[in-house]
């Protein structure tokens, strides 16, 4: 009788435990095990019973099967991992070996407010232009295309110039956004820019450029980031929120038919910068996308 009722003692303090941790995130649990959810377990009893046995991870900060990995000695010992690290692991300086997670999913899914490619399909199909400037065309890898030019099988090859502000695969002229020549002034009916913005020194300036180029009524469509690793360092300056992207266009005497994000992520900073439970909560009410669109028209 008293065995059982020690070990009941010892079960409500494992779960008090676990559930008071930094390194237990319920709700993170809950998403990245849906098992569990649809189960209605609570997740700090799950995770004690069954989760660290079955491999399953408290929360992104603490990595059960790195844990193990890492000091055999835990894993011969059959203790749950976290539990170890709670009360002995980290005084003697072991880590939660985060490194060793993977499989990060985004915290949510997003449903973009417009449609930015409906949007852009349907201006081409009211405007069909005929004349058509794409920048940033340039092969990075070699073989592989990233232009839109297939996109346009009515276009003309002639009037469908291909630009990057260096010579390469894909590239019919070298000019810089900056600056497009003079006589380029009301000469597009369609300006075309995908992983371009990120890597002006000058968006706003480019905008303008963008602008003149246009003939009036002429069409954009516009793809950069709003969240992504530094690339093609160090020519890489900015990264865009929706509202930053729009403003900068409209700036520049375009209107904006639709712009959003696409590609939700989550971002991951290293835990002595960040209290690990604060960023399951940026994660989950404050969203990180790859990406972010705008379509439009300059003015007729």
């Amino acid at each position: 009788m008293k065995q059982s009722h020690f070990r009941g003692i010892r079960r409500a303090y494992d779960l008090l435990s676990i559930k008071t941790s930094r390194f237990f995130n319920a709700g993170w649990y809950l998403y990245r095990y849906p098992d569990v959810r649809d189960a209605a377990i609570d997740p700090a009893r799950h995770y004690l019973d069954f989760g660290a046995q079955e491999g399953r991870d408290p929360s992104w900060a603490f990595s059960t099967a790195g844990y193990l990995l890492r000091y055999p000695d835990v894993a011969a010992s059959g203790e749950n991992p976290l539990l170890h690290f709670i009360r002995i692991g980290a005084r003697e300086g072991r880590e939660p070996d985060r490194d060793f997670l993977v499989e990060i999913k985004p915290p949510l899914d997003y449903r973009p407010e417009v449609d930015v490619a409906a949007a852009f399909d349907r201006l081409l199909r009211e405007r069909r232009p005929a004349r058509v400037l794409e920048a940033g065309t340039r092969q990075s890898t070699l073989g592989v295309a990233t232009h839109s030019r297939p996109n346009f099988p009515w276009v003309r090859d002639a009037d469908y110039l291909k630009m990057d502000i260096r010579e390469g695969q894909d590239v019919d002229v070298v000019a810089d956004l900056h600056a497009l020549p003079a006589q380029w002034t009301g000469a597009f009916d369609c300006f075309l820019a995908n992983a371009v913005f990120e890597h002006l020194e000058r968006p706003w300036i480019a905008a303008k450029e963008i602008a003149r180029v246009l003939a009036p009524g002429g069409l954009f469509w516009i793809g950069t980031h709003q969240c992504f690793p530094i690339h093609a360092h160090p020519n890489d300056f900015f990264r865009f929120s929706r509202d930053a992207l729009r403003l900068l266009l409209e700036d520049a005497g375009l209107i904006v038919e639709a712009s959003d994000y696409e590609g939700r992520c989550a971002i991951l900073p290293p835990g002595d910068m960040v209290f690990p439970a604060n960023v399951d909560l940026w994660n989950m009410t404050e969203p990180s996308f790859i990406a972010v669109r705008a379509a439009g028209r300059k003015p007729a």
